[in-house]
């Protein structure tokens, strides 16, 4: 694949959040949309960036992360990344968001603030949905 080809991150943009292991017992997986605000490439030639986010399932008051990463795999749809904590180990697969991703992997959401709740383009458009269900306007 050329590197037009794979996913590049873009800010201001929402993107599903896959992190394994999550935050409970054992290796469950952790999901939650993310809204990207800053990405960093680190221009080693080692895969490295960072990331400034929203993540809008961590608890409220704390959702804003800044983490350093290593590029593992890149695809169309996805990434996958190591992700640079001190004391753990854990990968994190970054992927475009939509409403068939939010329906699989949010089934809560989904069920209490379905896109049919919204109105104009929160009803259709799926970083639309995300801004106006997570910031209350349809652009953040």
């Amino acid at each position: 694949m050329e590197m037009s080809e794979y996913l590049q991150l873009q800010e201001r943009t929402w993107y599903g959040w896959q992190m394994l292991p999550g935050y409970g017992n054992g290796y469950q997986p952790y999901y939650s949309p993310i809204f990207v605000q800053q990405v960093k490439p680190l221009k080693t030639g080692k895969g490295l960036l960072e990331l400034k986010f929203f993540n809008a399932f961590y608890a409220e008051g704390v959702q804003g992360f800044e983490l350093r990463m290593k590029v593992q795999d890149r695809h169309l749809e996805y990434l996958i990344a190591q992700l640079d904590y001190p004391d753990e180990h854990r990968n994190a697969i970054i992927s475009t968001i939509s409403f068939d991703w939010v329906r699989e992997m949010l089934p809560t959401l989904w069920y209490h603030r379905p896109p049919a709740h919204f109105d104009g383009l929160a009803s259709s458009e799926c970083q639309y949905y995300l801004s106006q269900a997570f910031f209350g306007r349809l652009r953040p």
